[in-house]
């Protein structure tokens, strides 16, 4: 370890250390390092500014606090001449991440190198007052892309997704994996999202003539969000890139933690257990009845002691928090205009997501001694309205009164035709309301008109939304989708719905129980693989008859035992662990709907294929 003066001179090698610890991480596509240690100060004080070389990476010292005998330094990757490389203006049209990405780096000294990522799509990005790093953070954001470092080569390196190897690492419960905890949540869990782009173009002309996209993977409850961003300009790579933020938001949040022995590092021949930030890794931990695999988010390895190193795993790329962030820094930007301050452009521009063409229009004006055109008169302190109306999710504002998007609707039952009234409402496309209905609707194919801008159908799940749905007192938060009205917070009936759902539920596994006879031999064959990776299948006829089977699977002599399938858990992943030179990996599966069983060896050491293989399978509970 190498430290150097701020002009990058030579002062002296860092000999003792401890606490040493190097921290890689994958923050919103970007990826992050930074090194912590302490060391004796008597052998010379570390500051602020100071260049350490280590591992063939540069970083600069951003903490470097005393305490008594001990000082103490944090140093992040030195990235100095992409934050401190300024652009007053940025504007590209239409152009390749490649393309923005050499406009980006324009003036820094730094280069790229293309490792993997898609040159078809194009984007346009505008921005005022920014960097070449935040440059590079937004067409990471925006081109779905992921970007790594190298400051002692001064390069950036563009990924599709960042990796060091094609196959997963395993994480095994008594071989490498010493801890794992696990931490769910569904704070940001979405089923349906509505993309929309520039001058408020939707999917519908490349989705059949659907405005938005599905993905019940995880259940059939529908949460809708509506994703708009301006910076598309494409309809199909608008689709495109929804599909991928909405295969990611339709699972819930599962982060692990877990504490690895990295035996890669401590021991020879054991290189198929190395890892690094964005693999893949099979996790497997029988004490947790844990078996899945996810991606590696964040790493913290102790160089000194290998042992302690942990890595975080998920099966998020980003945390969709940040858009709650852009929501505040757009807020802050539209107080800013309020109270007369000057405000750069940069703190708007692509936060179309939350903030409508006003907002923008009015941040791009800095507001200075002068009066802006969008207000009425005077100076910027004391005008009392912008000149003109503008439109937040179809309420117009002036800055004249507060508006809001809630109304009551108290039209009768039995008619259709429902009214309601909402100030300065205008009938636009993604328009949102929350109206309490006063009265049951008993008529079919019900409209609503809102301040007499006209009667649109209201839908439910892609159709009228049906009598007695709307119950007296339920408020429906609706979308106006430029034909419809599309319900996207149906707060009181869904309620009903998930009990009902629940009692369902709840019938079935009664019903389950009453069913569930003596295991019944289904198969008795054996049927095991021939090459690595290449699902083998055996027909099972009698398996349409059954909802619960279970199947008797040997990995070896490690792992001989009955494993429970079932129609909604059809498949397994299995790993029998006998030492370094007998262990394997294996998927197998009991698709009911073409009647066979399948078995796939992804990784196998010392056995032959026939010691992985599928002996027996019998049914528990009928259909």
């Amino acid at each position: 370890m190498r430290l150097l003066r701020y002009d990058a001179g030579f002062q002296r090698l860092v000999i003792n250390r401890k606490d040493f610890k190097v921290e890689e991480k994958l923050d919103n596509g970007i990826a992050k390092k930074q090194i912590s240690f302490s060391y004796p100060e008597e052998e010379g004080r570390i500051y602020c500014e100071n260049i350490i070389e280590y591992a063939g990476e540069r970083y600069v010292v951003k903490e470097a606090p005393v305490k008594g005998a001990w000082g103490s330094v944090t140093a992040v990757q030195d990235t100095t001449e992409l934050s401190g490389n300024p652009k007053i203006t940025f504007s590209v049209i239409g152009k390749t991440v490649v393309q923005c990405v050499e406009e980006a780096l324009a003036g820094s000294g730094w280069k790229y190198k293309q490792i993997s990522v898609d040159m078809s799509e194009t984007r346009s990005i505008s921005e005022n007052n920014t960097d070449s790093m935040k440059l590079l953070e937004k067409i990471a954001d925006v081109f779905w892309v992921e970007i790594s470092f190298s400051a002692m080569e001064k390069t950036i390196y563009l990924h599709d997704r960042i990796k060091t190897k094609n196959m997963p690492v395993r994480f095994i419960k008594g071989l490498n994996l010493k801890t794992l905890e696990i931490a769910t949540d569904s704070y940001d869990f979405y089923t349906r999202i509505y993309p929309i782009g520039k001058d408020g173009m939707t999917i519908g002309n490349v989705n059949n003539k659907c405005d938005y996209l599905d993905n019940r993977k995880y259940c059939e409850t529908i949460r809708a969000l509506i994703w708009q961003d301006t910076n598309y300009t494409d309809a199909e790579q608008l689709k495109v890139s929804a599909e991928k933020k909405l295969e990611e938001l339709a699972m819930p949040k599962t982060t692990y933690t877990a504490q690895i022995i990295d035996i890669s590092n401590i021991c020879e021949g054991y290189e198929e257990f190395e890892f690094g930030l964005g693999d893949e890794a099979d996790i497997v931990d029988t004490e947790l009845e844990t078996s899945t695999t996810e991606r590696i988010v964040r790493i913290t390895r102790y160089p000194d002691n290998p042992e302690k190193n942990t890595v975080e795993l998920s099966n998020r790329n980003v945390s969709f928090s940040d858009m709650q962030k852009k929501l505040l820094a757009a807020s802050d930007s539209i107080s800013n205009v309020t109270n007369g301050k000057v405000v750069i452009s940069s703190k708007v521009d692509g936060l179309q997501g939350t903030v409508q063409v006003a907002a923008s229009e009015a941040v791009q004006t800095a507001v200075n001694s002068a009066a802006p055109n969008f207000l009425t008169s005077g100076r910027a302190p004391s005008a009392d309205k912008w000149q003109t109306t503008r439109y937040l999710e179809g309420v117009g504002v002036d800055g004249t009164a507060n508006r809001h998007h809630y109304t009551t609707c108290s039209t009768s039952g039995g008619t259709a035709a429902k009214t309601a009234s909402l100030p300065g409402f205008s009938l636009l496309t993604g328009a949102r309301v929350a109206v309490l209905f006063s009265n049951a609707n008993t008529a079919s194919n019900p409209t609503l008109n809102i301040s007499s801008t006209g009667g649109k159908p209201i839908y439910y799940r892609n159709s009228a939304i049906p009598a007695g749905y709307i119950q007296a007192g339920t408020v429906l938060e609706l979308v106006y989708s430029g034909s419809y009205w599309r319900v996207i917070g149906d707060l009181a009936q869904r309620q009903v719905e998930v009990l009902k759902a629940e009692n369902s539920t709840l019938k079935e596994e009664h019903d389950a129980l009453t069913v569930r006879i003596s295991p019944t031999l289904l198969y008795s064959s054996t049927l095991y693989a021939s090459a690595l990776n290449t699902w083998v299948y055996a027909s099972v006829p009698s398996l349409k008859d059954w909802k619960e089977v279970r199947m008797w699977l040997e990995v070896g002599d490690a792992d001989c035992r009955y494993n429970t399938l079932t129609r909604e858990h059809m498949q397994i992943c299995v790993s029998g662990y006998a030492n370094a030179s007998y262990n394997g990996m294996v998927r197998a599966s009991c698709d009911f709907t073409n009647t066979r069983i399948g078995l796939m060896v992804r990784s196998m050491a010392g056995w032959g294929f026939s010691n992985i293989r599928i002996t027996r399978v019998e049914g528990l509970v009928k259909v």
